[in-house]
């Protein structure tokens, strides 16, 4: 824990925020955390789509959690980033490689354009799209 996050929680400023969220949801424990027994696969007929107007708001952190969580069930969907302004993606999996530009110009070499990101088949975005 933090210097500043234990000197906050020793100021009377903890125990107001507390009493606020208790009157607020009507709870005197916080929620408990979700956590999942075991992955979920996606059907290999499923094709899903994730994006968003406005960045920031978690889509390319969804589509990436929803295919690592199909790949760790046994079914590893391609996750294609789209993304040509800013590809976070790419950035956070740390890889600079063909785009979905690239394997839809060479269709004939797309197994080998293809990349992975751990167990998933990966495109990654990139400003040169």
């Amino acid at each position: 824990m933090s210097r500043v996050r234990s000197w906050l929680d020793a100021t009377p400023l903890a125990a107001v925020a507390i009493a606020l969220m208790r009157e607020a949801t009507g709870r005197t424990e916080p929620l408990e955390v979700i956590r999942p027994v075991r992955p979920e696969r996606l059907d290999s007929d499923a094709r899903i789509g994730v994006w968003s107007l406005s960045a920031g708001v978690g889509t390319s952190t969804t589509a990436a959690l929803v295919a690592q969580r199909s790949a760790a069930a046994g079914h590893a969907p391609i996750l294609i980033d789209a993304d040509r302004w800013a590809p976070s993606l790419a950035l956070r999996a740390g890889i600079e490689a063909a785009t979905p530009a690239d394997a839809l110009l060479q269709p004939d070499r797309e197994r080998e354009l293809v990349s992975r990101w751990g167990d998933v088949p990966f495109l990654p975005g990139s400003p040169r799209m």
